[in-house]
């Protein structure tokens, strides 16, 4: 009888072996790839870094005014990120840094709506604000 339980044994263990085969393959095949520029694809040429250090009891007033940023910058064609984030365990302290496919693309954003909106609320929400204008070098 023990001689008919072993290749059902082995069939099994084939059969679990091959559906590993096949997810990871699956896996393999589906996950997202990194996308390598051919020459179509727009390019980081330029950047910013904005430190921001919010006036105590301003953070609520800082990450909505914040939001509202990202919302006037998705209509930028030469922006290509935009990030804006809060450094952990330190309240109130902020920083922006942004990509651009040129210095025109940059000086168009320093000089548009979201542009001219930080530089009048600056004042109100900031203890210290520091723009860097940065080149980019490498990127993934």
């Amino acid at each position: 009888m023990r001689a008919k339980a072993e290749p059902r044994r082995a069939i099994r263990m084939y059969a679990k072996e091959l559906s590993w085969r096949c997810a990871a393959s699956l896996v393999l095949r589906t996950r997202p790839r990194v996308q390598v520029n051919k020459g179509n694809e727009a390019m980081a040429k330029v950047a910013l870094l904005i430190e921001m250090n919010a006036k105590p009891g301003k953070e609520a007033e800082v990450e909505a005014f914040l939001a509202k940023e990202a919302s006037l910058v998705a209509g930028e064609p030469g922006t290509l990120t935009w990030h804006a984030a809060k450094i952990e365990g330190e309240t109130g302290v902020y920083r922006v840094f942004d990509t651009f496919v040129d210095e025109a693309a940059r000086d168009a954003h320093l000089n548009g709506p979201a542009g001219q909106e930080f530089f009048d609320k600056a004042g109100e929400l900031f203890s210290e604000s520091k723009m860097s204008r940065l080149q980019v070098v490498a990127h993934k």
